[in-house]
């Protein structure tokens, strides 16, 4: 159950930090020292911080101003080494006081005491309202980047520390959020041991801001038919075909009708027991439209690599980044995030 927390919170917060650009240490360093001891969980929150921006960096960097990135990216290496080195200093000094509580025993150390002191600091200034309005000058971003790079080496935290420092910097905002629901119904319509055969409606609500580019602002009924077929080796093959029909929300611009097709490989490589990655999946997914009834209609076709598991008590996870192959004007690329839950 441990683990299970864990990769949940590490999986939902570096979800939402994409969107916020801020936010990952401030959640994610206090879940972690429930659980391990505080210089510890500052390590671990740093492994989440990399792979994080690593897979941003995949996602948006050729959106990132170098100039920037490099004048605020030096100085912040250099003073989290400094930060790390304090907080392997305080970690050494040995307890100051211990106390009984529920029949265990508990410490203060040196290393709590700071870090406990900067969270409640850090926590004071985000509720502070003109902490909100705080703003740098762009000369100011290597002094920036040093401060931010300290204290996210000594306590995890420095998010806000950036994002003052940066929000005069000249940075686009790119669009970001969440975009229209879907509610999908299934039917089984023929089960056999190597095959699936099955229909579906799917529902689109137009929750995502359509002056974004996060939602279409139409109201959809989507029917189609899917199918499943055992490659053997753990090897599958996934297959769908179906309409996109508009009930609300329609201008003369929007097709009468968009035509839906895709087919996936996937890979599983765990079995359906074992604990929280049961029957962990790796998947290659083209999907394809067609819009019918446009003066253009136009085609696009998508590549979405990703991955999905269950982590137990049939609710799956099911990340993924989805790239245009034709079409490449509808997007550059969009990131998936669904859970799912068996019934």
């Amino acid at each position: 159950m441990v683990y299970l927390i864990i990769c949940a919170v590490a999986l939902v917060v570096s979800a939402l930090t994409l969107f916020s650009g801020f936010g990952l240490g401030t959640l994610l360093m206090p879940t972690f020292a429930i659980f391990f001891p505080v210089e510890i969980a500052i390590a671990t929150t740093a492994i989440v911080h990399l792979a994080n921006n690593i897979f941003k960096l995949a996602l948006v960097g050729k959106m990132a101003d170098f100039r920037i990135v490099l004048r605020f990216a030096i100085p912040a290496s250099i003073m989290t080494i400094a930060g790390a080195l304090l907080l392997n200093y305080f970690a050494n000094i040995q307890p100051i006081a211990e106390y009984h509580l529920a029949g265990k025993t508990f410490t203060i150390t040196a290393v709590k005491l700071v870090v406990a002191f900067l969270l409640a600091i850090f926590a004071i200034l985000e509720l502070y309202p003109r902490f909100e309005k705080l703003e740098f000058h762009p000369k100011y971003i290597p002094l920036g980047g040093a401060l931010s790079g300290f204290f996210g080496g000594l306590s995890g935290q420095q998010g806000a520390l950036r994002s003052a420092f940066l929000i005069r910097a000249g940075l686009k905002k790119e669009s970001f959020g969440f975009g229209d629901t879907s509610l999908i119904t299934r039917i089984m319509l023929l089960e056999t041991r190597n095959t699936t055969l099955l229909s579906f409606l799917e529902t689109t609500l137009p929750t995502g801001d359509e002056d974004r580019g996060l939602g279409s602002g139409l109201t959809m009924i989507s029917p189609g038919i899917g199918l499943w077929r055992d490659l053997g080796k753990c090897y599958a093959l996934h297959g769908f075909f179906g309409l996109d029909i508009p009930i609300g929300g329609k201008d003369d611009d929007d097709p009468d009708t968009t035509v839906v097709y895709g087919t996936a490989l996937t890979k599983t490589v765990t079995s359906k027991d074992t604990p929280y990655f049961g029957n962990l999946t790796f998947f290659v997914e083209f999907n394809g439209s067609s819009d019918i009834g446009t003066d253009g209609d136009t085609t696009m076709v998508s590549i979405l690599p990703g991955v999905r598991w269950n982590l137990g008590h049939e609710f799956w996870l099911m990340p993924g980044i989805e790239f245009p192959v034709i079409g490449r004007d509808e997007f550059d690329n969009r990131v998936w995030l669904s859970v799912l839950k068996d019934f």
